[in-house]
């Protein structure tokens, strides 16, 4: 599951439990609690994950649903996280933006196509991470990577005074991975002292989408037994500045206080998405363009710039064959990468906040984990973790890619997108802020009750440069019925659109279509997410987003 979430996802739900457990030590010292494990204390209740979410139950009742049974002893004698729940950050941001896979999607048996998407996906996935990179969230065939500010920057000291809380240790062991990682053989070499961090930020973002546009633009595929060839490409924009990544989720009806949830989505909110949309759309293929909010704090890390474009727009740092951006010597020593496994240095250290948490604790992790992952994927792991522990299986000697390729199919499926007429913009004043980000998690919940209602499934929840845009599905696994357009995702498009205007009265424009599409893992070896792709799901996009759809439109 950990590789279906961001790691600054990871890193807020660990952070939550070291704090949690923290203050439990400190509880025991004061009173002597009863035993959680105390076989005496029969009212009880433990947490369990299932395809559908995570529900409490009593000890005695029977776990009939398919639940992980090592997962099923996380009991609720400590608050998950509380949502919606927002973490601030300073970052650069960097968008890239494949394209090509929609030609190829008719040129490809859906093994073949699986295999093409995920090693182009993983090559620029695995650049990403080398370089230091979390990616948030994908698009399609797109995604959004970060690069924030971590340890001791002036944000965190003024938001966490105490140097000795659980987040500014972890944030301070994580920016001690990332700067291990980047540095030469020069070990008196401190990049932090001598450049200010969010410009090497923006100096790691911006040397990625460099190294990303000159080894995977105009990427030639052959599509074997068909003469043509096709070309996938790729171009990123970067932004910079103040983000916030937050979590909300969706429940059962009445029973948000009870901890039974049912999916959870990350998004990402603030102005540095609106610069890397306006940098991206201007990008051409293999170019990597640049806001000018990012150009200031990267030029920290420039010994000369080649640029002729005003200020106010932004600007190309490199394309395929030509860089334009000159770093300076001690930014190009902090950039210097010895080893190419070092991009796991973060995960080893969130791994070692681990060993501190106990048996519930982790239980406690693992699920609310799960809860940020597709159910398709969710419900693939349970089965297989069920059949494996009734000995039905053998634990999988395959890699979790061939796993994900074999898994990947071509479906009829009723694609919907759904953008919500409002605008989440971060203003800074906590009353205003919290009341948006409360809007967005009733967005969500009322979705996802109207898409369980008829069956569907909830894609994804994103804020882009579309908007605020949820994608629903008919026709995966678990969602397949007998005349599933006209009885199940139609009415579903009426009653979502009607129930966002009504319940929590924001107007909302949907675009559907039915047609085969790729559905399957996307993403690299250590990064992926579940997703639909093909021409229908982007007719859907378009559709939403025309300027005649004054409600609903279908194809």
């Amino acid at each position: 599951f950990s590789f279906h979430t961001p790691r600054t996802v990871l890193e807020d739900l660990i952070t939550h439990e070291i704090d949690v457990f923290r203050k439990q030590n400190a509880n025991k010292g004061a009173a002597k609690e009863p035993n959680p494990k105390s076989p005496s204390d029969s009212s009880k209740k433990k947490m369990k994950l299932t395809s559908k979410g995570v529900s409490s139950v009593d000890d005695d009742q029977d776990d009939d649903s398919g639940s992980l049974s090592s997962l099923s002893d996380a009991e609720p004698d400590a608050p998950m996280i509380k949502l919606p729940r927002a973490i601030e950050r300073e970052c650069a941001l960097l968008f890239v933006d494949m394209s090509g896979f929609t030609k190829l999607s008719t040129m490809l048996d859906v093994e073949s196509l699986s295999r093409v998407i995920n090693s182009y996906f993983d090559m620029i996935v695995s650049e990403v991470l080398k370089y230091g990179g979390d990616i948030l969230k994908f698009a399609g065939d797109a995604f959004f990577a970060e690069w924030k500010v971590v340890g001791d920057s002036k944000k965190d000291s003024d938001t966490f005074p105490d140097a000795k809380t659980p987040l500014s240790e972890l944030n301070a062991s994580l920016g001690a991975s990332m700067v291990s990682m980047n540095l030469s053989d020069n070990d008196d070499f401190d990049d932090e002292d001598l450049i200010p961090p969010l410009s090497m930020c923006v100096a790691r973002a911006a040397k990625c989408a460099m190294s990303i546009v000159e080894k995977y633009s105009d990427y030639q595929v052959t599509a074997q037994g068909n003469a043509s060839d096709a070309m996938l490409n790729v171009h990123c924009g970067i932004g910079v500045g103040h983000l916030v990544g937050l979590h909300v989720g969706d429940y059962k009806e009445g029973q948000e206080e009870e901890g039974d949830e049912l999916r959870r989505e990350f998004l990402i909110l603030g102005d540095p998405i609106d610069q890397v949309a306006r940098a991206e759309e201007i990008a051409k293929p293999g170019q990597v363009m640049i806001s000018p909010e990012a150009m200031q704090p990267l030029s920290f890390c420039c010994g000369e710039l080649y640029f002729t474009n005003p200020k106010s727009q932004p600007v190309c740092l490199a394309n395929k064959s030509t860089s334009f951006l000159v770093f300076d010597e001690i930014t190009t020593a902090a950039l210097q990468i010895d080893n190419e496994g070092a991009f796991m240095q973060p995960y080893e250290s969130l791994r070692m906040h681990c060993r501190s948490l106990n048996q519930n604790a982790l239980a406690r992790l693992h699920l609310q984990t799960a809860l940020y992952v597709h159910p398709v994927i969710r419900a693939n792991e349970l089965a297989l973790s069920q059949a494996i522990q009734a000995g039905k299986i053998s634990q999988p000697t395959e890699t979790v890619q061939g796993r994900h390729r074999a898994e990947a199919e071509l479906r009829s499926v009723f694609t919907i997108f759904i953008n919500v007429n409002m605008a989440p913009k971060v203003t800074g004043t906590p009353d205003v802020d919290a009341e948006l980000y409360q809007k967005l998690a009733d967005v969500m919940h009322i979705t996802s009750r109207e898409l369980d209602r008829y069956s569907g499934h909830l894609r994804q929840f994103i804020v882009d440069d579309k908007g605020v845009v949820l994608i629903a599905t008919f026709g995966l696994r678990g969602s397949t019925f007998p005349n599933m357009v006209s009885n199940n995702g139609l009415p579903a498009v009426f009653s979502i659109h009607r129930a966002l205007k009504q319940e929590a009265g924001v107007e909302n424009k949907i675009g559907a279509t039915f047609g085969k599409v790729y559905c399957g893992v996307v993403g690299g070896i250590h990064r992926h997410e579940f997703a639909v792709m093909g021409a229908p799901v982007n007719l859907a996009a378009r559709l939403m987003g025309s300027k005649v759809n004054n409600g609903i439109l279908v194809d």
